[in-house]
């Protein structure tokens, strides 16, 4: 049921009027940071990849600068020599413990 806010003290008004504030903040800075996380995410490809253009100005880069491409750092898979082993995980055994 929702409520009306009008038939409430000044004092409930400005609690409910807060807390609708303080949840559109919160999003939009979630939105914000999810924002730069896509936009530095598409600027670290195009820095490695030695694209051509302009880069989307970010939080940790304002500017939008480029960077070498041997500086930018992209998540990659593990190299078949080293790393760890693969996983041994079933459906009865899910940590690959196997029986101890």
């Amino acid at each position: 049921m929702a409520m009306n806010i009008l038939h409430q003290s000044p004092h409930v008004q400005m609690e409910v009027i807060l807390s609708i504030l303080l949840t559109q903040n919160s999003i939009a800075d979630a939105s914000r940071g999810w924002a730069n996380g896509v936009r530095d995410a598409g600027n670290a490809v195009k820095d490695a990849s030695a694209a051509a253009g302009s880069r989307a100005p970010t939080a940790q880069n304002p500017l939008g600068l480029s960077r070498s491409p041997q500086s930018v750092q992209l998540p990659s898979s593990r190299s078949k020599a080293g790393g760890k082993p693969p996983s041994r995980s079933t459906a009865r055994d899910p940590l690959g413990l196997g029986s101890l």
